[in-house]
Protein backbone atom coordinates (compact mmCIF):
# COMPACT_ATOMS: atom_id res chain seq x y z
CA UNK A 1 0.00 0.00 0.00
CA UNK A 2 1.36 3.42 -0.96
CA UNK A 3 1.98 5.93 1.80
CA UNK A 4 -0.20 9.06 1.67
CA UNK A 5 1.61 12.20 0.54
CA UNK A 6 2.36 14.69 3.29
CA UNK A 7 0.51 17.96 2.96
CA UNK A 8 2.32 21.20 3.55
CA UNK A 9 0.76 23.62 6.00
CA UNK A 10 0.61 27.14 4.62
CA UNK A 11 -0.95 29.37 7.26
CA UNK A 12 0.19 32.73 8.55
CA UNK A 13 -1.18 34.94 11.31
CA UNK A 14 0.25 38.42 11.40
CA UNK A 15 -0.44 41.77 13.03
CA UNK A 16 0.32 45.16 11.53
CA UNK A 17 -1.04 48.53 10.47
CA UNK A 18 -2.96 49.24 7.29
CA UNK A 19 -0.74 51.46 5.17
CA UNK A 20 -3.51 52.58 2.79
CA UNK A 21 -7.30 52.57 2.88
CA UNK A 22 -8.57 49.09 1.92
CA UNK A 23 -10.17 48.85 -1.51
CA UNK A 24 -13.22 46.71 -2.16
CA UNK A 25 -13.29 45.18 -5.64
CA UNK A 26 -15.19 42.67 -7.73
CA UNK A 27 -13.61 39.87 -9.74
CA UNK A 28 -14.53 39.08 -13.35
CA UNK A 29 -16.77 36.31 -12.01
CA UNK A 30 -18.59 38.67 -9.63
CA UNK A 31 -16.84 37.70 -6.38
CA UNK A 32 -16.44 40.64 -4.00
CA UNK A 33 -13.07 40.92 -2.27
CA UNK A 34 -11.05 43.56 -0.43
CA UNK A 35 -7.37 44.39 -0.86
CA UNK A 36 -4.93 46.38 1.21
CA UNK A 37 -1.31 46.70 2.28
CA UNK A 38 -0.11 45.77 5.74
CA UNK A 39 3.01 47.27 7.35
CA UNK A 40 4.59 44.98 9.96
CA UNK A 41 7.38 46.38 12.14
CA UNK A 42 10.14 44.20 13.55
CA UNK A 43 13.63 44.58 15.02
CA UNK A 44 16.70 43.36 13.18
CA UNK A 45 20.18 43.87 14.68
CA UNK A 46 18.80 46.58 16.94
CA UNK A 47 17.22 48.50 14.05
CA UNK A 48 13.53 48.84 13.31
CA UNK A 49 12.58 47.35 9.95
CA UNK A 50 9.20 47.35 8.22
CA UNK A 51 7.98 44.43 6.14
CA UNK A 52 5.19 44.99 3.61
CA UNK A 53 2.48 42.45 2.86
CA UNK A 54 -0.35 42.71 0.38
CA UNK A 55 -3.61 41.38 1.76
CA UNK A 56 -6.60 40.06 -0.21
CA UNK A 57 -9.69 39.16 1.82
CA UNK A 58 -12.56 37.06 0.51
CA UNK A 59 -15.91 35.82 1.87
CA UNK A 60 -16.55 36.75 5.53
CA UNK A 61 -13.17 38.49 5.91
CA UNK A 62 -13.83 40.92 3.04
CA UNK A 63 -16.34 43.20 4.82
CA UNK A 64 -14.23 43.14 7.99
CA UNK A 65 -11.18 44.43 6.10
CA UNK A 66 -13.33 46.86 4.10
CA UNK A 67 -14.57 48.38 7.39
CA UNK A 68 -11.02 49.25 8.48
CA UNK A 69 -9.19 52.49 7.72
CA UNK A 70 -5.64 53.55 6.99
CA UNK A 71 -3.61 53.35 10.23
CA UNK A 72 -5.84 50.75 11.90
CA UNK A 73 -3.96 47.96 13.66
CA UNK A 74 -5.33 44.63 12.48
CA UNK A 75 -4.55 40.94 12.71
CA UNK A 76 -5.08 38.66 9.73
CA UNK A 77 -4.91 34.90 9.31
CA UNK A 78 -4.54 33.40 5.89
CA UNK A 79 -2.43 31.64 3.30
CA UNK A 80 0.87 33.09 2.06
CA UNK A 81 1.38 33.49 -1.66
CA UNK A 82 3.81 35.53 -3.75
CA UNK A 83 2.89 37.90 -6.57
CA UNK A 84 5.59 38.37 -9.23
CA UNK A 85 5.59 40.91 -12.06
CA UNK A 86 7.87 43.10 -14.15
CA UNK A 87 7.71 46.80 -13.35
CA UNK A 88 7.56 49.61 -15.90
CA UNK A 89 11.30 50.01 -15.41
CA UNK A 90 11.86 46.39 -16.52
CA UNK A 91 12.83 45.21 -13.03
CA UNK A 92 11.33 42.00 -11.63
CA UNK A 93 9.17 42.70 -8.57
CA UNK A 94 8.05 40.29 -5.85
CA UNK A 95 5.34 41.00 -3.26
CA UNK A 96 4.24 38.62 -0.49
CA UNK A 97 0.44 38.39 -0.46
CA UNK A 98 -1.70 37.01 2.33
CA UNK A 99 -4.96 35.51 1.10
CA UNK A 100 -7.01 36.32 4.20
CA UNK A 101 -9.66 34.02 5.59
CA UNK A 102 -9.96 35.75 8.97
CA UNK A 103 -9.43 39.41 9.91
CA UNK A 104 -10.02 41.48 13.02
CA UNK A 105 -9.38 45.09 13.97
CA UNK A 106 -7.32 45.56 17.10
CA UNK A 107 -6.90 49.30 17.39
CA UNK A 108 -8.34 52.21 15.45
CA UNK A 109 -6.47 55.45 16.25
CA UNK A 110 -8.78 58.40 16.88
CA UNK A 111 -11.95 56.29 16.94
CA UNK A 112 -13.83 55.01 19.93
CA UNK A 113 -14.52 51.31 20.06
CA UNK A 114 -18.21 50.45 19.80
CA UNK A 115 -17.75 47.56 22.21
CA UNK A 116 -16.88 48.03 25.86
CA UNK A 117 -14.63 45.44 27.47
CA UNK A 118 -16.43 42.92 29.67
CA UNK A 119 -16.40 43.57 33.38
CA UNK A 120 -14.28 40.92 35.10
CA UNK A 121 -16.02 38.75 37.68
CA UNK A 122 -14.46 37.64 40.97
CA UNK A 123 -13.68 34.27 39.36
CA UNK A 124 -11.87 36.07 36.53
CA UNK A 125 -9.81 38.04 39.04
CA UNK A 126 -9.04 35.23 41.48
CA UNK A 127 -9.67 31.97 39.61
CA UNK A 128 -12.22 29.34 40.64
CA UNK A 129 -13.13 28.85 44.27
CA UNK A 130 -12.73 25.52 46.09
CA UNK A 131 -16.53 24.98 45.75
CA UNK A 132 -16.48 25.20 41.92
CA UNK A 133 -16.65 21.90 40.03
CA UNK A 134 -13.54 20.84 38.16
CA UNK A 135 -14.13 21.77 34.49
CA UNK A 136 -13.02 18.43 32.98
Amino acid sequence: MAEPKARAINEIRIEGKLAFPPEQRQSKTGTTFTTGKLAVDDMKKGERVTYWFGVAAFKDASPVLAGCRKGDRIVVTGKMTVDEWTGKDGQKRVQPIIVVFEAAGIEAPGRQSTESPPTPTDADRHGPSEDDPIPF
